[in-house]
Formats: structure tokens, C-alpha cells, sequence
């Protein structure tokens, strides 16, 4: 667990690091079609 973050969803993969807010958690699949619409599948 990263010091600090402890009500947070922290997503890390090889090209992109996501902190929510786990009160936000809802909001993670608006993020990720976001980034799909603006960049294509290659950075999901």
C-alpha cells in the first residue's frame, strides 16, 4: 500500500499510472473510454 493513499485505487501498468479516489471508483470506466476514444486500444 503507498503511504498516504490508503482510500485510493491506484492502477499501475507498464505506460500509465491512475489514482482515484475510491469515492470515485464509479468514475474509472468514464477514464478508460476517454482514453480509448482519444488514443485507440493501444493504451488500455
Amino acid at each position: 500500500m503507498a503511504s498516504g493513499l490508503d482510500d485510493y485505487i491506484i492502477a499501475d501498468v507498464e505506460d500509465a499510472l491512475l489514482i482515484v479516489p475510491r469515492s470515485e471508483e464509479q468514475k474509472i470506466r468514464n477514464y478508460v473510454n476517454e482514453v480509448r476514444t482519444q488514443f485507440g486500444e493501444e493504451y488500455l
